[in-house]
């Protein structure tokens, strides 16, 4: 069998009880936090646009809608969770990219075929866990090629494969459905339709899912074969098919930092070693706005190619603009929402003022490419003279409290103090519910 067909294999043969404790608690970190921020982005322009198309069509109602007031097909409610999650840019990421699109589906088939919590997190863990070994396998041509979102497909087609009900042959067919329609650019940062990544695959996963049940599926090789996948995105010359399906089911660091980080900031995560680093030396240093003369961020190419706008014209530019982002930082001592969502707020006057103190700074030393990782020291040159450095890497994780913390505080706005604590007891507790509506109803206004 090829690379296809053994993720296949192993995604339907194991289950809940095979997965470490560790893994178990991480994924439902990831839970709680892809519903947080879902509840908090689906209040943005993006996500309201596309929650009232879907609700205009009166569709068959299966699953939640998070922060809406309906149900809707499982297709349609995993489109829409999957826009909210990434509409204000505070996502869950990192080396194995996005779970939020492998989430997104995993909730709504759970929801839907009135599958039991451990059942979710078996196939998200499991799903995802498809799409970190495919990434493994393909890092360096994909990184070659400036390609980054078609991966966010796998974990997807994955998940929804294996929370349908497949067998083997059908998995393999689902996901070389979902895969034959993979994209995404790198230059869509900074629209609106960049928040769409995560929409798509979720929306295809689920339909392959339930046509490959039926019998119509996609080339069950299709990470495998030329002109396939791997081939378009990678090529086949760069992709290691052993590094993809060794040590199935022992190695689970997809889901583990920095396998998947969770985000404190809401912009581009390339941004926050940066801020994490700049934050330091503010708080060790009692830096103040007006005593700082610059502050300057050393990075490479790739850092360059994500945060493409050195004067941002509008907030989705400013989420992608360095000098924006810590600009942010040095005026509010850290970066969160007030800074970088609604109108205007990137043409600020003081804004634009505090964005002439950042200089961004190509640094011909460090290595370009996604497969090299990037680097982005802070240096602060004060009026008086001193001067402070600091390089944080890799990015500071949140520890278990923090994510709930941050949790509670995604939801103060909108939620209750009891609602909030029921739905973190729900989700500590997950494994041991039946179903998840109760869950999910929490977060449907």
């Amino acid at each position: 069998m090829g690379a296809t067909r053994d993720l296949a294999k192993y995604l339907v043969e194991t289950g809940y009880d095979d997965l470490p404790k560790e893994v178990v608690d991480r994924a439902k970190e990831l839970i709680i936090n892809f519903i947080g921020v879902a509840l908090d982005g689906s209040k943005a322009e993006v996500s309201q646009i596309v929650m009232n198309r879907i609700k205009s069509m009166e569709a068959k109602p299966e699953a939640s809608v998070i922060g809406g007031s309906f149900k809707t097909t499982t297709a349609l409610a995993a489109y829409v969770n999957g826009t909210s999650v990434h509409a204000n840019e505070l996502e869950a990421v990192g080396m194995c990219f996005n779970s939020g699109p492998t989430m997104a589906p995993s909730l709504a088939l759970t929801e839907t075929r009135g599958l039991s919590g451990k059942e979710l997190i078996a196939g998200f863990v499991l799903g995802y866990d498809v799409q970190g070994r495919v990434i493994n396998g393909t890092r360096t041509g994909i990184g070659n090629r400036g390609w980054i979102m078609p991966l966010n497909h796998v974990g997807a087609a994955a998940a929804s494969a294996k929370l349908t009900g497949l067998d083997a042959d059908q998995a393999a067919a689902a996901i070389g459905t979902v895969l034959a329609e993979a994209s995404g650019m790198q230059s869509s940062a900074g629209t609106l339709n960049h928040y769409l990544a995560f929409s798509f695959p979720a929306l295809n996963a689920v339909d392959a899912a339930a046509y490959a049940k039926e019998g119509l599926g996609g080339n069950p090789d299709v990470l495998d074969v030329k002109e396939g996948f791997c081939d378009f995105f990678a090529g086949l010359e760069d992709t290691d098919f052993v590094e993809m399906t060794k040590d199935l089911g022992k190695d689970f660091s997809t889901i583990i930092p920095p396998g998947t980080g969770i985000k404190k900031y809401p912009c581009c995560f390339v941004a926050h070693k940066a801020v994490d680093s700049f934050v330091e030396l503010i708080q060790e240093h009692d830096i103040e706005y007006d005593d700082v003369d610059y502050v300057q961020v050393d990075t490479n190419e790739m850092v360059l190619g994500w945060l493409q706008y050195p004067e941002p014209g509008t907030v989705h530019h400013g989420r992608f603009s360095m000098p924006h982002i810590m600009a942010t930082c040095l005026k509010n001592k850290g970066v969160w929402m007030d800074t970088m969502t609604g109108d205007g707020v990137a043409q600020d006057p003081e804004y634009i003022e505090a964005r002439e103190k950042i200089k961004v700074v190509l640094n011909p030393e460090f290595a370009a490419g996604v497969t090299a990782g990037w680097r982005t020291p802070v240096t602060v040159k004060m009026k008086d003279g001193k001067e402070y450095t600091r390089e944080v890497n890799p990015v500071k994780e949140l520890d278990h409290d923090g994510v709930l913390d941050l949790h509670r505080k995604l939801l103060k706005p909108y939620l209750s103090e009891d609602k909030i604590q029921q739905s973190i007891d729900m989700v500590e507790d997950l494994e041991n519910m039946d179903k998840i509506d109760p869950l999910l109803e929490i977060f449907v206004s």
